[in-house]
């Protein structure tokens, strides 16, 4: 098997094996447009090297011991499994495989398609050792944020960038995300490219349409000399350029000072900073611009949508180094309901991410604080450059009303992450972080690029909770789409997902499809949990066919809730057919049951005995089975209940339970004490509940130290 693509050998249909970056890389490259060469490392080869070194079974067994609650922890174990990963030795035939392709990437494809051997020695003996960029490239590219590794020159610095660039996938943010959202080991997947570098004297970005206009009409390019790394960390404001794209007129300049330049040393082997002494100079003469504006175009063209493009200049030639989709260039957005008065506006900047936000202020001034951000605030930072990837908790971030720097482009990091989250983002919003005041409550309308104090917070009570971290999860149910918002985030996943079916054709299974796509598409990463009814084995066949068509998606986020079981062997035909599709319970696919039977209550024991990964009880189906109403208090409902939780944590198997009485507060304590996993509640409830659930831990958590304090005064 090829584990080796050049560029130029890459198509669509090869995402699988390549991911997201290869695939759009190598689109541009082949249509001639000024790409530098390279080649990508697939997939398969990382599962080669964990496979050949035996390091997978070390990685799983250190994935055992990870405690999420426990800080050092999380460091403790990806320190361990990076370093696995960095100083395993890569096995000889592998080795020769990276090498190979590294020495022929001075040689020109067609040359090293139709060489001889000797040939190919003499042409590779007179040319440069080249200097590559190593870019992680996901099948899945909204599962981690994983930096460049710039400048590696040489066989053995290049064999290590890629076991660096792999071990990225264990960063303690990636585990974090890994672990909360279920994606299995299996699916820890990562394609590597390795590109030829620009030792460039200018480059930048290129936006095929205006963010802060919002101007499909427009596009923006912003430049500086040197490396364009400047730009992501926010330390310098690049020359800001506006070219009309039909006539590729020159609309504006806006030209800033440069004091420093990043570039490449080749001693150290990393970028260095340089005085400039032209500073003040314009970074792109008008002809640079109009010719990567037509390269823009081009780009555009390929993929029918706004593009976010880097590119670089060296000896007057202009490179595109990478292309991918400009996030989050909506036509609607958010807007003020309100109207704030011009004496409210606290402090103005640049609209990186549109939409409207409200919370209270937190002024990041040390990325240890990173750790500390919570829902509803807006997160006030001086730059990028205080970000660090393997600190910020991106789950957490989705949850902020908004983020404002002092310093920051819209080509900075934090500026990217908003739009790509849809987070309302302002940006070089000068002395934000001196004007602003922690826990001010404010208003962000990045639409107009304008922070306002919000005086009508004052006025009215605020509709914000204090959301602590809770142990107990609180997932959501839903049955329609109607229900859902994409703002809807402040869970962790979908408890329960149930869509009426009832045919088994191909039409049926498409129809299937299709309504869980949309629905989980509003819910990320995390894990959703789908109602599957046993009661009909010819049913429940075709819904497992549909789950396995998104698993060959790598939708990897969503299990199988196996309702009606009245005995242990529909479970384990369950199982059979699973297996009889080519799906794997326990492993790739969470598998659970879902108790709505007084018989599956009954028989919890053996059920989680059997192997399951957690266990749902649907308490309104379950009291009305039992009583032939809907007491859900019923003393006999309650000790099925209390049965259930505690047989579940004696054998590790996750307990979830929804219903009208999840969200009484003495029902939830009922549930706290017992050991409960996670609650399950209506979308529109999820503040509320976990506001609930909140204020009960706390309570349970006083109590208990009052009563370890009075016994020890006794």
């Amino acid at each position: 098997m090829n584990n080796i693509f050049w560029f130029n050998e890459i198509s669509d249909s090869d995402l699988e094996k390549v991911g997201r970056k290869a695939v759009n890389i190598s689109k541009v490259f082949n249509k001639n447009l000024p790409v530098p060469n390279g080649f990508c490392i697939s997939k398969d080869f990382f599962n080669k090297f964990q496979e050949e070194t035996k390091i997978k079974e070390r990685i799983i067994e250190l994935l055992g011991k990870l405690n999420l609650s426990d800080l050092n922890s999380l460091y403790s174990v990806s320190e361990k499994i990076q370093e696995i990963i960095v100083n395993t030795n890569m096995p000889s035939y592998l080795r020769y495989e990276i090498i190979n392709a590294y020495e022929n990437m001075s040689v020109n494809i067609d040359v090293y398609r139709t060489a001889s051997k000797q040939a190919l020695e003499i042409i590779k003996a007179g040319r440069e050792t080249p200097v590559v960029v190593i870019r992680p490239s996901l099948i899945n590219e909204s599962v981690n944020h994983q930096p460049n590794i710039l400048n590696v020159k040489g066989k053995e610095e290049l064999v290590k960038a890629v076991q660096k660039c792999w071990a990225f996938l264990f960063t303690p943010n990636s585990l974090n995300l890994k672990i909360k959202n279920k994606v299995a080991l299996d699916f820890c997947e990562i394609c590597v490219v390795v590109q030829k570098m620009v030792d460039c004297e200018k480059s930048g970005i290129i936006y095929t349409s205006n963010l802060e206009k919002r101007d499909k009409d427009e596009i923006v390019i912003e430049a500086c000399f040197g490396q364009s790394e400047v730009l992501s960390t926010g330390s310098i404001i690049p020359d800001k350029y506006v070219v009309e794209k039909n006539s590729f007129e020159i609309k504006e300049k806006n030209l800033n000072s440069q004091a420093f330049m990043l570039v490449k040393d080749e001693n150290i082997g990393r970028n260095v900073k340089r005085s400039l002494f032209n500073a003040n100079e314009q970074k792109l003469n008008d002809e640079e611009i109009k010719k990567i504006s037509a390269f823009a175009l081009d780009i555009e063209g390929l993929y029918n949508e706004p593009q976010e493009i880097e590119f670089a200049l060296a000896k007057d030639k202009i490179f595109i180094l990478q292309a991918k989709p400009l996030l989050f260039f909506k036509e609607e957005v958010d807007q003020l309901e309100e109207e704030l008065k011009e004496e409210n506006v606290l402090v103005r900047g640049l609209n990186a991410s549109l939409g409207v936000g409200k919370g209270y202020v937190n002024i990041i001034n040390d990325e240890n604080e990173l750790g500390n951000i919570q829902e509803n605030q807006v997160l006030v930072l001086r730059s990028s450059e205080l970000v660090n990837l393997n600190l910020i908790d991106t789950e957490q971030l989705r949850k902020v009303s908004g983020i404002i720097t002092d310093n920051d482009t819209i080509d900075s990091y934090l500026a990217k992450l908003s739009r790509e989250f849809g987070i309302p983002c302002i940006v070089s919003a000068a002395n934000s972080t001196s004007v602003l005041k922690q826990n001010q409550f404010v208003t962000i309308d990045a639409n107009t690029g304008i922070v306002y104090e919000d005086n009508l917070a004052e006025k009215k009570p605020s509709k914000t909770i204090d959301y602590y971290d809770t142990a107990t999860e609180v997932k959501v149910f839903i049955d329609d789409i109607e229900k859902i918002k994409p703002d809807s985030d402040r869970n962790y996943g979908v408890g329960l997902l149930k869509i009426n079916f009832s045919n088994y054709d191909n039409d049926s299974i498409n129809y299937l499809e299709n309504e869980i796509l949309a629905r989980i598409n509003y819910f990320k990463e995390k894990p959703v949990w789908y109602y599957a009814d046993f009661s009909d084995l010819d049913l429940l066949k075709t819904q497992f066919e549909c789950i396995k068509r998104l698993q060959d998606k790598r939708i990897t986020n969503i299990g199988v809730a196996l309702g009606n079981v009245t005995e242990v062997s529909a479970l384990k035909r369950a199982k059979e057919l699973f297996k009889e599709i080519n799906l794997e319970p326990l492993e790739e696919i969470e598998f659970g049951v879902v108790i709505d039977t007084p018989a599956s209550s009954i028989l919890i024991k053996e059920i989680c005995e059997e192997g399951v990964d957690f266990v749902i009880v649907d308490l309104e189906k379950l009291s009305k089975m039992t009583l032939g109403n809907d007491n859900e208090y019923h003393p006999a409902v309650l000790r099925q209940i209390t049965n259930i939780v505690k047989t579940c944590r004696k054998n590790d198997t996750e307990t979830s339970i929804f219903g009208r009485m999840t969200s009484e507060p003495e029902f939830i304590e009922l549930l706290i004490k017992n050991g409960i996993d996670s609650i399950i509640c209506d979308v529109n409830k999820v503040n509320e509940t976990k506001g609930k659930i909140a204020k009960t831990e706390r309570k349970l958590i006083l109590n208990k130290v009052r009563e370890e304090y009075h016994s020890q005064q006794l």
